[in-house]
């Protein structure tokens, strides 16, 4: 029906949306078709990079729109407030590729994402410093369960453990690894994060 969520499996990540918020989506769509049902999609035609390895968002974001039959909503939804008119505009067309075409919808959710970072670009900086902070907490808390093993220090690994899933974790996955500014730190502390 209209009202419940499509569902289904992209590769091994599950991947859901309502009819009705994708028909919005494309709702300007050229074709003026903006249900993906549809034999003509814009959104399911859009190409990607065959290869892209300076990709700031990693590899498995391509391996997994690769394997959509909806590559240009991933896109979309991955790149919403992002610079789609310069650094992304530019790096598809030195690939001879297009931006998916969206809806006013989804401009609008554009716009709205835009204005909130830049009315708030301090909370950038703030994020970055409780990551670091999650990070050098998260490794005193390993040691003091080893060396001491009870409740107390059980739960304050779990307590880290979720703050990393809930803040590094998620972070990394949407932007491929590179969650600070600062290549050093990236550098330094993705092994660590690889191994955790």
């Amino acid at each position: 029906s209209g009202t419940k969520a499509a569902s289904r499996r992209v590769g091994s990540v599950p991947f859901a949306m309502s009819p009705s918020l994708a028909q919005a989506l494309l709702a300007d769509a050229p074709d003026g078709k903006g249900d993906c049902k549809e034999n003509r999609c814009p959104l399911r035609e859009f190409a990607l990079p065959e290869v892209f390895k300076t990709h700031p968002g990693g590899q498995e974001h391509l391996k997994t729109a690769e394997k959509s039959d909806c590559p240009g909503l991933l896109f979309l939804a991955y790149h919403i407030g992002l610079d789609m008119d310069g650094a992304i505009g530019n790096a598809m067309k030195a690939r001879g590729l297009k931006l998916p075409e969206a809806g006013t919808f989804y401009e609008e959710l554009d716009a709205i994402v835009r204005k909130i970072k830049e009315e708030n670009k301090g909370q950038r900086s703030i994020f970055h410093a409780w990551c670091l902070v999650i990070t050098f907490l998260l490794l005193p808390s390993f040691v003091w369960l080893i060396l001491s093993p009870g409740l107390l220090p059980c739960l304050a690994l779990t307590v880290m453990f979720e703050l990393y899933f809930l803040n590094i974790f998620h972070t990394r996955h949407h932007k491929g690894g590179s969650i600070y500014d600062s290549a050093f730190l990236n550098t330094a502390l993705n092994p660590l994060y690889h191994f955790i």
